[in-house]
């Protein structure tokens, strides 16, 4: 009986272990489905929001219109929509600027558009013409080096 019973335990853990091994693989194969069909559904659910969603603007920061501006915004648009030539838009901004500048009355105070910077630096990066010295720096004082 000892043999018998001895096969009879041997069968037992062999089905039990059979059982579990079946159990293991069958675990994986579902937490695998399920990994995948939620992957799936993410995909589908961002699709369909960015697909079919209402898309607002968002305001990032403060808000940039202030009451100040009023008679600002007042006169672009007057003259936007209502100058019997067509006017651009840098134009009176630029122009705008310039006049906010001037009303300082100070000279050293200028705005230069894009064009203006560009060709400002390039007449103050050519090369000049004079006595033929050269001026450097060197340990912080100014120095003439004659050719």
């Amino acid at each position: 009986m000892k043999v018998v019973k001895g096969l009879q335990d041997e069968n037992i853990n062999q089905e039990s272990t059979e059982k579990q091994s079946s159990f293991i693989k069958m675990k994986k194969f579902q937490f695998v489905m399920l990994l995948f069909i939620i992957v799936f559904l993410s995909a589908g659910i961002t699709t369909f929001a960015l697909a079919f969603g209402d898309e607002k603007a968002v305001s990032v920061g403060n808000e940039t219109s202030r009451s100040e501006f009023d008679k600002l915004y007042t006169a672009f648009d007057t003259l936007k929509n209502g100058y019997f030539q067509e006017v651009e838009d840098n134009t009176l901004i630029n122009g705008a600027i310039n006049g906010m500048l001037e009303s300082l009355d100070d000279p050293y105070s200028d705005y230069m558009d894009v064009e203006e910077a560009k060709n400002f630096h390039e007449s103050i990066s050519s090369s000049f013409e004079g006595i033929g010295a050269e001026i450097t720096e060197q340990e912080g004082s100014i120095v003439i080096v004659s050719p």
